[in-house]
């Protein structure tokens, strides 16, 4: 494995996490909007993470939500099919 795309991934990983601790903060201090904001960030930085793998990236939103039914590779997972699913449009 390519150990850029794997550092990569990780790197994304770790803003994922923090917004995800930031959100239940947030959370805990009934910033409900707020929350929300940082739990789809944290979401989207996992679901980059997960796309690194297979040499796709988007920073914007719109160009990830549309990679999902195209390069959904690397998410054999319930949990990575679970966060496509929260991206895909409805």
């Amino acid at each position: 494995m390519d150990e850029s795309i794997l550092a990569l991934s990780k790197y994304r990983m770790q803003k994922a996490a923090d917004d995800l601790n930031s959100s239940e903060v947030l959370l805990n201090e009934k910033y409900y909007a707020q929350s929300i904001n940082r739990s789809y960030y944290a979401i989207f930085h996992a679901v980059r993470a997960i796309l690194a793998f297979d040499k796709f990236d988007s920073k914007k939103h719109s160009g990830i939500i549309e990679s999902t039914p195209k390069s959904p590779k690397r998410v054999k997972t319930r949990l990575g099919k679970f966060v496509f699913s929260l991206l895909s449009p409805r």
